[in-house]
């Protein structure tokens, strides 16, 4: 989950290159990570018995994963895959983390 909200906040090591306007950079970069941890899944489980291939019911998919469920990028708070500033990143991860341990 870290790796998500380092590239959605665009910080190393996936921080834009603004000396030479590489604005594909993140992306290359995540989808090398992306590729890194497929061959890290499919080398150390049994993929036939992992639920990754599993068949899973539309209710599980709350993060416009599907078009039905899909959030226009800043309606509604967070859609879960758009890059975020510095106080999003805050008001959407650290606050409800730090309230979810002060409990």
């Amino acid at each position: 989950e870290s790796i998500t909200w380092q590239y959605r906040c665009r910080v190393d090591p996936f921080d834009l290159d603004r000396s030479n306007r590489d604005l594909d950079r993140p992306e290359l970069r995540m989808g090398e990570e992306l590729v890194k941890w497929r061959t890290a899944m499919s080398s150390g489980a049994e993929l036939l018995v992992s639920a990754l291939h599993k068949k899973h019911p539309d209710r599980v998919f709350r993060h416009g994963q599907r078009p039905e469920g899909q959030v226009e990028a800043g309606a509604a708070g967070n859609d879960h895959f758009s890059p975020v500033q510095a106080d999003e990143y805050v008001a959407m991860r650290l606050l409800p983390m730090t309230e979810w341990y002060e409990r």
